[in-house]
């Protein structure tokens, strides 16, 4: 059963499978579910918290380098979705040194399975600052930046990540975005994978700006009802049609808050914690 779903994988992609299952011998077997957009369903709601999010550190990847070791992995019921680099300056380190690591192919193979047809996010991140690339290219890997901005979301100011005075500055990765409620419904509403038959695949992944606007406005919405205005800010080139997008996807299922228990947290509050952490 682990290599048809690794099979799956490879032809349809990690997107695919999670969503939808894989079906073996007339059966369909769902590898994961995702929280249901109201809570009237005990079932649905039961079986949304069996999900298993697992974290693993130190975790030997690589076919062509089996010495080489990722920092984390961020796995979904056993499924690889997402790797992250973690530097400190303490050791004289910052994300500068995540990048260039992740642009070695010496250390990070683009070709090994869980670069190529596994994860869908590879973070680099230091106390300070959080990129993000959906695709390893060697040299020519492109890093997105993956911050708050220095007033914090939603207000103006410049590049990075306002002062928090409770710990690191990019802690709202681990506090929100990696938290659980918030990192199964990305998967489940955002990430998108293309994976064409001529080999290859695309994937998009929201920047932390594109779910913030998301998730206020269908907060906002979800108390206030239908016929608000709202103008939002964008700068050029930092995704408003996908925001659009995603925006209008989420509020083509939006219930009020007496049905809608099973929407995740607003940005911000207090999420739910990972289940385990593992080391490999």
């Amino acid at each position: 059963m682990t290599k048809r779903i690794a099979d799956e994988i490879d032809a349809h992609g990690v997107v695919q499978v999670l969503r939808r299952g894989v079906k073996e011998r007339g059966q369909r077997i769902q590898l994961a579910f995702f929280r249901p957009t109201h809570g009237l369903s005990p079932e649905l709601v039961e079986n949304y918290a069996k999900n298993r999010l697992l974290v693993y550190r130190q975790l030997h990847h690589s076919e062509s380098s089996p010495h080489q070791s990722l920092d984390l992995m961020l796995a979904v019921n056993g499924i690889p979705v997402a790797t992250a680099e973690l530097k400190n300056p303490f050791t004289g380190q910052t994300v500068e040194h995540a990048k260039k690591q992740y642009r070695d192919p010496k250390q990070r193979n683009p070709a090994d399975r869980i670069f190529a047809r596994r994860a869908l996010a590879h973070f680099a991140v230091d106390p300070d600052v959080v990129f993000m690339t959906t695709r390893l290219n060697g040299s020519k890997t492109v890093f997105l930046p993956f911050n708050q901005g220095s007033d914090g979301p939603g207000r103006k100011g410049g590049k990075g990540n306002p002062v928090n005075p409770h710990g690191h500055r990019t802690a709202y990765l681990w506090e929100q975005v990696w938290a659980r409620d918030t990192w199964l419904d990305l998967l489940h509403r955002y990430v998108q994978e293309d994976v064409p038959k001529q080999g290859g695949r695309s994937i998009l992944f929201p920047r932390y700006h594109q779910w913030d606007v998301v998730e206020r406005l269908t907060l906002h919405a979800a108390v206030h009802g239908g016929g608000q205005n709202y103008l939002l800010q964008h700068s050029a080139g930092s995704g408003k049609s996908n925001s659009i997008a995603w925006l209008a996807h989420r509020l083509a299922d939006l219930h009020s808050p007496a049905t809608r228990r099973g929407s995740p947290p607003a940005p911000g509050s207090a999420p739910t914690s990972w289940c385990s952490t593992k080391s490999s």
